[in-house]
Order: C-alpha cells, then structure tokens, then sequence
C-alpha cells in the first residue's frame, strides 16, 4: 500500500522544516516589528514634545518682549505705534494667526491678522469674550489653549505695565497646524524607513527559506529513498510474494531496521509455507480438547442460531443426541413465553454489553439452571453460563453458552448440610436439655398431647361443618405457634421448623380452604413432628443414666409424696400442731418440703426465657432484658410448664409489638435497652402472672383501625367500645398489627392463643397500658393450678 497524495514522509519533512524556518523568520520580523514600532513612536514622541516646546517658548517669548515694548507707547497714548508693532509682529511670523492689545477695560487698541493686516481698529468696542476676560487678569506673560474659528491655537496673553500699573494686555493668537505638520512629516519618515528595513528582512528572508527547502529536500530524499524500499518490499508481502530480497545500505537507524524487516520477510516466508499444516493441527488440536472436556459449550450467532461446533460433552450434558442439529429453544428447553424473555436479554446483551458489566448482565438471565430428566428417573441439575465473543473490533460475534451437570456435586453439598444441620440440631438440643432439664419433660408431654390433639383435629376436618372447621383450623394454628415458639426456646430447632413449615402450609390456605384430599399434606408434618419427638426422647433417655451421684425419683412417687402432704397439712395443723409438743415446727417444714419437693426458684426457671429474649433481640434488632419477681419464689415444674405456653406468646409480643428501636427509644428519652418483667404472685386466692414492658404501650385507636380494617369487628360494635375494652381487641383471633407475618409475630395467632389458655384454666386476662409508657398483660388464675 502507498502512501496517500500529500502523506509521504519527504513531503512531511520538507513541510515541517519550512514551517519551522519560516515560523522562526516570522518570529524575527514580528519582533523587529515591535522594536521598531516602539522606536518610531518614542522619537515621534520626543519630536512632537520638542516642536511643542518650541512653539510655547516662542510665544510665551514673543508676548513677554511685546508687552515690554508697548509699555512706552501705551504711556504716551501712541495708537498707530502699537498699531504698527502688532500688524508687524502679525505679518512677521507664519504661527501667529492674530495679535490684539487691549487696555485695561478691554477696549482694543490694535487688532491685527490676515484680514486685518495694519492692526487700526475704526471704531471703539469692548471685548466680552472668555479669552479677553482671561486675558485680562492674567499676572504675567502666560499661555492656553483654545479653539477659535476652527483653529487650534495656543493663547499667549501679558500684562503691559506703566510706571507699576496695568494699562492693559497684549495677546497673540498662535496656530498648532504648522507644528502638526511637523509631526506629521517626522512620522511618515519613520514609516518610510521601517517599510524599507522590513523590506529587506523580508527579502532575506525569503532566501533563507528558499535554500532551507533545497537542504531539507536534499536530506529527505536520503531518508525516503530506503523506506520506499521497504514500502516496496512490504507491498510485495502483502501481495503473498516473500522471494524478493531486500537491500539497504547504510549504517543508521534504517539500514538496521531493513535488516530486521528482511530477516522477518524470511521468517514469514517459512513459516507460510508450513502454515496450512500448522493450522490443521490446531484445528485438530481444539477438536480434541472439545471432545474431551467434561463440561459442555456452544455458541450461537448474533441471529440465536445454533453454531455447527460445540464440545462433544455437551450432548450428554443437554441429553440430546446431536446440539448442532437443535433450536436454541430445544436445547435449553424453553416454551414460547420462555424463549421470548431469552431473547428479550439476548438483545440486551447486544446493545448493552459494552456500557454494563457483565455480571449485571448475567444476573438479570432469565435461564442460569435446568432441571432435566435424568436416565434413572431423577431429576437432573444443569447450570447454564455465558460468555461474551468480540471480534477483533471489540464488536459482539457471537455468545458462548456453557453448560454443566451438577447434579452430584449438589446432591453431596445437601447431604453435607443436612449433616451439619443435623449436628447442629442435636447439639443444640443437648444443650436445651441440659440448661432446661427440670422442665424437659413437662414439654414433652405437652408435646405429646397437642400432637395427639392436631392429629385428631386433622382426621376431624374433612368432614367438620363450617363452624367447627373453622374453631378446628384456629386450634391446630394455636397448638403450631405454641409448639414453634417453645420448642425455639428450648434450643429444640429441628422441631421448631417442622412447626414453622407446618404453620406455613396452614396460613398458605386462604380462609382455611383445602383441596380434595386437604390433610396428605398435614399428614407428613405430623409424620415429621414424631420423628422429631422420638429423637429428643432419646436424647432424653442416653443423657438419663446419670452418674453415681444421681438418684432418680420417679413421678408417681413424686405425686403421692405431694398429695399426701398437702392432706396432712391441713389437719396436723388443726391437732398435732396444736398441741404444743414442740415438734410442731419441723414437721411443718417436713411437710411442706415433701409438697415443694421438686419446686424451682422463679430465677432459675428464667433462665430459659432470658435466653429466648436474647435470641428476640438479636433477631429484631434490639436490645433488650428480662426481670423476674420475685426471684427466689419456689414453683413446680408442673406449674412451669403450664404457664409455659402463655408465657412464650406474651413475651414474644413484648418483645415484637411493644419495645421500640434503640433508636426511637433513644428520641424518646427512654434506655436504649427495653425491659421485659414477669411477676407472679398470689393474691386474694388467685395466681397472678403479669407480663409487663417498658415499651410504646398499646394504642386504644390504632387497634381499634386494624381490627375493623381486618374485618374483626363492626363500626357499631366499636362505637360502644371504651378504652381499655378496644385494647382487649389485641386478644381477638386473627388480629395483628403487622400487615405481614413474621418468624416472631403477625399471624394473630399468639395473643388469641393466651385467652384460650386462661378460658380452659377457668382464669381471666387483663390489660392495662399507657401510650408511649409500656404495657402489662395479667394472668389471673385459680391459685391450685400447681397441684
């Protein structure tokens, strides 16, 4: 290839070193220029000051010398010699334009200039004008400038004096056009020598150039001459001839570069004439690595058509028998709608995969994984990757599509984590029942009845009228959310979700409706709560056989030791007590001892729910602490475990609905951490347990707005309402103040779940709150709820 008309390097050299010439020669003159300028136009100057100068002293000299000699005339009343002496002095010098004397009273003696040139003035007048005034009054001989009947002149004006008086004033009117004309001469000079000494530069100039284009033409041709031996010989490459040689003389920097460039031509020419067997071979080579890969690929043009090479594993991946020979649509098993959305973010790919990361493309494919049939009838695990192709514009070719069976390698990851969750599980398990182990089997037991409860509930609901379909379907709701949340409390996580998941499969069914066969489902949930149970059961028994130092009671005894106590007590009170024996005292103590004999400090029962408000918190993002009252009161584990139930659900609700954020409560002036206080006590032959908080308390109206917004109760009903009634409406079932469910709270489930609890107990719950200063919920119970 030649080079381009104008392009060539000589032209380039010869260009460039002309420009550089006259660039520089430019330069010179421009610079000459400016010192010549500043020259001209400071002599102009000085000459324009000296001619000024000159024209001033004359004047200032000429009126000073007249007033001197009109002094003798005006004395004597002379008219026709001042007359004279102006009109001479008018007519003697070409600068004056006018000459005038007048006396003291402005009156003109003498008035001479080129219309008047004998000075006589015929007739008496005063002059009025500025210049006479000025004139006038002006100390001695003196100048101003002034324009008068279109002439600039210079005003000289001197007092005539008489013996020490003023008499009056002489005045000559001098002309600046013959001293313009006098700068104006001096100026074109100037210029006439500056257009002369540019002349000649420019001449020398000129030469200058002339021979440097000559010289550098010279040069250039010493430099072009090898390189358009190269352009040849490149050419003739080019064109696919490598036999012709090529030659260069010289030391410099070309010659060596020839010699390389010809060292390169036989290079090439070898390697050209064995190219066809190395690219053979590579074709060859890349075949055998397609064929051999495990993981499959192939790509498609820029039209979604399927290219004829891919890595021969990815029929066995796809499972079909030859992919150059199916759609895209059938190799990644998309339907129309499927396929339309591929190829919605194919085009996205072609007009954005310059201007967006590629791996935001890659997360907005509609198609990253395939499940596929496998030979054995299981199901097949295929992950599906991309990758971009450019040409070698940077321009989009084609895409690569990568496909991968995963199936075993996630089988084992599962298998993995179900293992570890299984350890974690039973860990977790050992610990609950090691920290809880007094009240372990009172959950179990409350396990196994409301297993048995939902179990008949279910096998109830396929034929229960609508009525009792739907009591039944809030019991089973009632008996999940207890289990989940005690089970959570007790480290038992295996069976927490199994509750959670049931509890899940319940809520997904809107207004309690089921399908034909509604409980298969159910079934499998209950199947798994008792694999569940008879896993902790046997937990149970191994950590049972306890050391030397353990002594195992078994609860029958327990019981009649308790019951025998609790009928003695009363009546050795009545007899043996009051008889004074003296023994009175320690059988009392003997007595209640064996009815308390396996009660519990209320701080070490806490223990658990500490833990569970720690876990609350961690999950809700708060802090928050749990107090108990009195600490060192003594309950049963059957006491426990009664109140367990209730316990969980309002605890939980404390901690969801009434504590606020740290931050709110930090605006609130509050403790950043919120408190969370159980007290029970009897009272009036009841049991009070109270759960109170220190938290945002309840919202008469706003509970009010949900549960008529959920359908819960009419606008009529809420008109009769008070206060503390419309805060009770948080026990109604299927009311929450979450417009969505959560692990913790939101289904309605909890609070509805405590008034039960109490009805079946022949118990009462009570509210009480202040907005913005926390709640309290109270548990009144008969006080024999611990026999």
């Amino acid at each position: 290839m030649s080079a381009r008309p104008g392009q060539g390097i000589e032209r380039k050299l010869l260009v460039s070193s002309v420009t550089v010439l006259a660039s520089t020669l430019i330069g010179f003159l421009a610079i000459v220029i400016l010192l010549n300028v500043s020259l001209s136009q400071r002599q102009k100057a000085a000459a324009v000051s000296s001619i000024r100068n000159t024209l001033l002293a004359k004047g200032q000299m000429l009126a000073a010398n007249n007033a001197l000699a009109l002094s003798g005339m005006v004395g004597d009343n002379s008219f026709s010699g001042v007359a004279s002496i102006i009109a001479n002095t008018v007519s003697s010098d070409r600068d004056i334009v006018y000459g005038i004397y007048m006396d003291e009273r402005r009156r003109p003696w003498a008035f001479a200039d080129s219309l008047h040139p004998d000075g006589l003035v015929k007739s008496a007048y005063f002059l009025e004008d500025s210049l006479s005034i000025w004139a006038s009054s002006v100390p001695g001989a003196t100048h101003r400038w002034s324009h008068t009947a279109g002439v600039d002149v210079y005003e000289f004006a001197a007092p005539v004096m008489v013996d020490g008086r003023r008499m009056g004033s002489v005045r000559y009117g001098l002309t600046t056009a013959l001293m313009e004309n006098a700068i104006a001469a001096a100026a074109a000079e100037a210029r006439q020598s500056l257009v002369k000494m540019l002349g000649a530069l420019v001449m020398l100039g000129t030469l200058a150039i002339g021979l440097a284009y000559l010289a550098a033409r010279r040069q250039a041709k010493r430099i072009t001459r090898p390189i358009e031996a190269l352009q040849t010989a490149a050419n003739a490459i080019a064109r696919g001839d490598y036999a012709r040689p090529l030659e260069v003389t010289g030391e410099d920097e070309i010659a060596l570069l020839a010699a390389d460039f010809d060292s390169m031509r036989r290079t090439v020419k070898d390697y050209t004439e064995r190219l066809e067997e190395m690219v053979q071979d590579k074709i060859r080579e890349i075949k055998d690595i397609l064929d051999h890969i495990e993981q499959g690929l192939f790509t498609i043009g820029l039209d979604g058509k399927v290219n004829p090479d891919y890595a021969l594993s990815t029929n066995a991946v796809l499972g079909v028998a030859d992919v150059s020979k199916k759609s895209l649509a059938e190799l990644l098993h998309l339907d129309a709608a499927a396929l339309s959305e591929w190829m919605d973010w194919f085009a996205m790919v072609k007009s954005k995969h310059r201007s967006l990361r590629w791996e935001k493309i890659l997360r907005v494919c509609p198609v990253r994984e395939l499940r596929l049939d496998g030979a054995d009838g299981r199901e097949r695990t295929v992950i599906v990757g991309y990758q971009k192709m450019l040409n070698h514009d940077e321009r989009l070719e084609k895409l690569m599509i990568l496909v991968q069976d995963v199936t075993e390698s996630r089988r084992v990851e599962q298998a993995i984590r179900d293992q570890k969750q299984r350890h974690e599980d039973e860990v977790k398990a050992i610990l609950g029942m090691v920290r809880y182990g007094e009240s372990i089997p009172e959950f179990l037991d409350d396990l196994e009845e409301r297993i048995q409860r939902m179990s008949v509930a279910a096998d109830s609901l396929s034929t229960a009228e609508v009525g009792a379909y739907r009591s039944l379907v809030q019991s089973l709701s009632r008996d999940l959310h207890t289990l989940k949340g005690t089970s959570a409390t007790y480290g038992f996580e295996a069976l927490a979700r199994v509750m959670r998941m049931a509890e899940e499969w319940l809520v997904a069914r809107p207004g309690g409706s089921m399908d034909t066969n509604p409980w298969s489902g159910f079934q499998a949930f209950l199947m798994d709560m008792r694999s569940e149970q008879s896993r902790l059961l046997g937990l149970r028994g191994e950590m049972a056989r306890g050391g030397p130092d353990a002594v195992s009671i078994a609860d029958h005894r327990l019981a009649e030791l308790r019951a025998l106590a609790r009928a003695l007590e009363p009546k050795t009170s009545a007899s043996v007590l009051g008889s004074g024996t003296g023994g009175d005292d320690g059988l009392r103590r003997l007595l209640r001892a064996c009815r308390d004999l396996d009660s519990i400090p209320l701080g070490r029962w806490a223990e658990k729910y500490r833990r569970m408000v720690g876990r609350l918190g961690e999950s809700l993002g708060k802090r928050l602490e749990l107090k108990v009252e009195p600490e060192g009161l003594e309950i049963s584990p059957r006491m426990f475990a009664a109140l367990d139930e209730p316990l969980v659900h309002m605890i939980r609700n404390a901690a969801d609905h009434g504590i606020e954020t740290d931050a709110e409560r930090s605006a609130l002036g509050k403790s950043p951490c919120g408190k969370i206080t159980i007290r029970i006590e009897e009272r009036q032959g009841n049991l009070d347990v109270t759960v109170s908080d220190d938290g945002a308390g309840i919202d008469p109206d706003h509970v009010a707005s949900q549960a008529l917004a959920k359908g819960l109760v009419s606008v009529e009903t809420l008109s009769r309402l008070g206060e503390s009634d419309r805060q009770k409406l948080i026990f109604l079932p299927g009311f929450s103040t979450r417009d969505s469910a959560t692990e913790i709270s939101g289904r309605g489930v909890g609070m509805h779940a405590v008034v039960k609890w109490a009805e079946e107990r022949g118990g009462t719950v009570d509210v009480d709150s202040l907005p913005g200063q926390g709640a309290r919920i109270t548990l009144r119970l008969p006080s024999g709820l611990h026999d």
